[in-house]
């Protein structure tokens, strides 16, 4: 369901697979262990592999996004086609900050 790793002090959480009620609990208790354990100031969500998710992952999501403390900064990144659907019908894209998928063709901007 996910993997976790450190990178220049961005923790990037790449979760896969459905998001749905059936596991909701177990997502919902990974990402309360990434807010005892992990103090990196942002967590990027890569949501790219993600083949289903309900309101009830999101709500995990939400959830997650309200509890981090103000220091904290969520991106959810590289969204699957399925995430875009259902984060459009819920309407919670306002909510998020949301970093779209760089194609490898795309041009880098400089520093």
């Amino acid at each position: 369901m996910a993997t976790l790793q450190l990178q220049e002090g961005i923790l990037i959480v790449r979760l896969h697979g459905n998001l749905d009620l059936e596991n909701h609990q177990q997502l919902r208790a990974i990402l309360s262990d990434i807010l005892d354990r992990s103090d990196a100031a942002l967590v990027r969500i890569d949501l790219s592999r993600v083949t289903n998710i309900s309101s009830s992952g999101f709500g995990a999501l939400v959830d997650f996004s309200r509890r981090l403390p103000e220091q904290r900064s969520l991106i959810l990144a590289n969204l699957s086609r399925a995430c875009s659907q259902v984060l459009s019908l819920l309407n919670l894209a306002p909510f998020f900050r949301i970093e779209e998928s760089r194609s490898p063709a795309s041009p880098q901007m400089a520093d």
